[in-house]
Order: structure tokens, then C-alpha cells, then sequence
């Protein structure tokens, strides 16, 4: 197999892995899982930043097709990381593990930075010293190629622009306030990813957003309204390292009910923002709830609504477990009807979660 060129012809020293015994300043962690095809643009994407020195670290977790060799055809350039499939979390960890950069950045393999998304995240982290992590905005670009600008469609609004980032002013609040930024859209301080125990390996949806909430509560967060990096959405069919469909709404919703509880568990919070993950907590038991019921299950349903009224009491959530008393069949049409009605009134801009 013949080396990909580097599309902007950079030297390998700068913008590879550093020579031995040189000190890189990013340590750049990039899973996959049977990624072959696109993994080499997403590589590349890292080649060609106008920042160096940094160090690719791909972590192929358990891939079954040409992995390997694609990456081996970048040589020194990149590290390679083989281990069994145990999800991006475990794989992510490994990446950590290895790093020897004071920042990570994450980035997943199907998806692009572009050129100067690493000089503008290190500028940011010139500019804020004391700051843990530093965010840019992302394009989510769809199958046919249209794209729309990530922060926009989490109608965040912070007093930032392309040239100038600015510090959140309560990071917490604003990335569960409104769903939450992309890890691969995030520089984070080394230690402070350590200081948080890494990644949730129990997770295989959800496991972002952790971090990213622990990273928050343990510092300032910068952010800047300028789209550097590419987040191409997966076909539905295609492999990928979560063996969670995004599909299966029970599944989904669980996981980000494990992530709040772990968030209220792990994390220092104010009472506000305590307040804050308790209401997103009942949110992801009244979503698991909903797609029970929706299955005829009213004994799990009525569990998860019991689950929502304990992390955040609302007379939603106790509606819910009342319907399931009634007979299945009803309790299904009363918790839909009352889900239709309360979807018409919704206040325009909130980050619900279709609980």
C-alpha cells in the first residue's frame, strides 16, 4: 500500500509525532472501530494544522477490516494503539494513557478538523491560563452534504465571535442547559481529564457528556463561535464503536441517565447546577419510561417514571406513574395524549429532550 500524501505537504517532524524524546504539546486521540475508509481523511486533517509539534494516537478498537495497514501506510507519523473491542470510552482511556501532551484533543474517525483548529485552540488556552478545556463550534454535515452550524442548532448564546473567544461564565449550566458541545470540538488540560477519571467505560452513549460536564465543573471553559471542525453524520447502518443503536430510544435515554447520575455523584456543583442535573436526570427516566410504555410495558415504565419523581419531583413525572395504573392500552394513549398537549406548549428554545 502506498503512503498518503500529506495534502499540504508538511513536514513529518512538525506535524506528526514529535522526534523521540521531544515533548509534544497535544497529544491528539483518535479511536475507530472497522473505519478503514474515512479514517485516513480524519488523519490527515490532524497533518495538515498549522500547529506542531502534536502526537496522533489511533486507537483501533478490535477493528475486523484494513485498519491496521491504513494506518500503518502514515509510518512514524502516527501511533497505533490495537486492542479488543470494548467500546469508544475504553478506547479513548487507552489514548489518554498513552498521551505525553499537556492538552488532548479528541477526534472521532469520521470526522475533519480544519487547518488552524489547533493554533486557535492553543491561542485560547494562551489567552486563559487557568482554563481546563476550550471549545470552538462545529459543522454537522448531513449525508448530501448540507451543513448548519452546531451552537446554532443548541441555541447557545454566548457573547463570542469567530476572533475573539470568551470564558463561559457558568459552564455547567450552559452545556446542560442546552445538549452539549462535541468532544471533538473540545481542547482539554491533561490533567485535568486525568484529575476526572477519564472516560465512563461503562458508557457507550452519553459518555461525552460526562466528561465534558466533570471538565466543567472542575474550571473555566472558554468557547469561540468560529466553525474549525467537520461532524459528519453516520449512516445508520455503518459500524461504529457504540453497539447502542441511536434508534433505540430506551437505550439512548438510559445511557444519559447513567451520565447525569454519575455527574451528581462525581462532580462539585452548586445547588443550581445540582438542581439543573437532577431535571435532566428525571428527563432521561421519563424518556426510558415513554419507550416502555410504548412496548406495552407498564410495570417497567411505571419503574422509570418512580426513577424520575426521586431525582427531580414534577407533576409530569407523577402523572406518568399514575397512567401506568390504569389498564396498559389506556395508560399508553393517556401518557400520549398528555405528551401532545404538553408539546404544543413548550416554551420556544428549551433544550427539552422529548420526555
Amino acid at each position: 500500500m502506498n503512503a498518503p500524501q500529506d495534502p499540504r505537504g508538511r513536514s513529518p517532524a512538525r506535524h506528526g509525532c514529535p522526534p523521540r524524546g521531544e515533548q509534544p504539546a497535544v497529544s491528539v486521540i483518535l479511536p475507530t472501530y472497522d473505519r478503514a475508509a474515512c479514517l485516513p481523511h480524519a488523519i490527515h486533517s490532524v497533518l495538515a494544522q498549522d500547529f506542531g509539534p502534536v502526537e496522533i494516537i489511533v486507537v483501533d478498537d478490535g477493528s475486523r477490516d484494513a485498519t491496521r495497514e491504513v494506518v500503518a501506510a502514515f509510518g512514524a507519523r502516527v501511533i497505533y494503539l490495537y486492542q479488543p473491542n470494548r467500546g469508544v470510552s475504553a478506547a479513548r482511556n487507552a489514548g489518554i494513557a498513552r498521551a505525553r501532551g499537556e492538552w488532548l484533543a479528541f477526534l472521532d474517525s469520521d470526522d475533519a478538523w480544519h487547518p488552524a483548529y489547533l493554533s486557535r485552540q492553543m491561542a485560547a488556552a494562551a489567552r486563559f491560563p487557568d482554563a481546563v478545556a476550550h471549545v470552538t463550534d462545529s459543522a454537522i454535515v448531513a449525508a448530501d452534504g448540507t451543513r448548519r452550524r452546531h451552537l446554532d442548532d443548541l441555541r447557545l448564546t454566548v457573547d463570542a465571535s469567530s476572533s475573539a473567544p470568551v470564558l463561559l461564565e457558568a459552564p455547567v449550566v450552559a452545556l446542560l442547559g442546552h445538549s452539549h458541545w462535541y468532544l471533538q470540538a473540545t481542547l482539554a488540560r491533561r490533567e485535568a481529564v486525568v484529575a476526572c477519571g477519564g472516560l465512563d467505560e461503562r458508557l457507550r452513549i452519553a459518555e461525552d457528556l460526562e466528561l465534558l460536564a466533570l471538565l466543567a465543573a472542575r474550571g473555566p471553559v472558554s468557547i469561540r463561535r468560529e466553525v474549525l471542525v467537520d461532524v459528519h453524520l453516520r449512516d445508520s447502518g455503518a459500524a461504529h464503536l457504540s453497539e447502542l443503536s441511536q434508534a433505540d430510544r430506551a437505550a439512548r435515554s438510559t445511557g444519559y441517565a447513567t451520565a447525569y447520575a454519575a455527574i451528581l455523584e462525581r462532580a462539585a456543583l452548586s445547588q443550581r447546577e445540582r438542581a439543573l442535573v437532577r431535571r435532566r436526570l428525571g428527563q432521561s427516566h421519563r424518556a426510558v419510561g415513554n419507550a416502555w410504555l410504548a412496548r406495552g410495558d407498564a410495570r417497567r415504565a411505571r419503574e422509570q417514571y418512580g426513577h424520575a419523581l426521586r431525582a427531580d419531583f414534577t407533576t409530569t413525572s407523577l402523572a406518568r406513574w399514575l397512567a401506568t395504573l390504569l389498564p396498559a392500552s389506556l395508560a399508553g394513549r393517556t401518557v400520549h395524549a398528555e405528551r401532545e398537549i404538553g408539546s404544543r406548549y413548550a416554551r420556544p428554545g428549551s433544550a427539552g429532550t422529548g420526555a
